[in-house]
């Protein structure tokens, strides 16, 4: 992959096309005209690469950390998920 495509900084500068051309490739498939970021995080099992979108750049503007960000986002998608699974259990 195309190690340039990986700026400083949250806010989307690539649109997926050209990430892709780059070798990264969105998990979910997204419209290829729009915009991204590549974000590294480094854990214990090496590094892992993530597209920030218009959303992920919005929570930046809060705390204008990239791991805040993610935190918010994980945070979003755990509640996403209790909520289905409170909703499936109450049917």
């Amino acid at each position: 992959f195309d190690v340039a495509l990986i700026g400083r900084g949250l806010k989307p500068n690539h649109s997926v096309a050209r990430l892709a051309e780059g070798g990264f490739y969105p998990q979910d498939k997204m419209p290829p005209l729009i915009k991204a970021r590549v974000i590294r995080f480094n854990d214990a099992d090496g590094d892992e690469f993530w597209f920030g979108y218009q959303n992920f750049y919005a929570i930046s503007r809060y705390n204008p950390r990239s791991k805040y960000a993610m935190a918010v986002y994980q945070l979003s998608l755990a509640i996403e998920k209790q909520a289905k699974d409170n909703s499936q259990v109450s049917s």
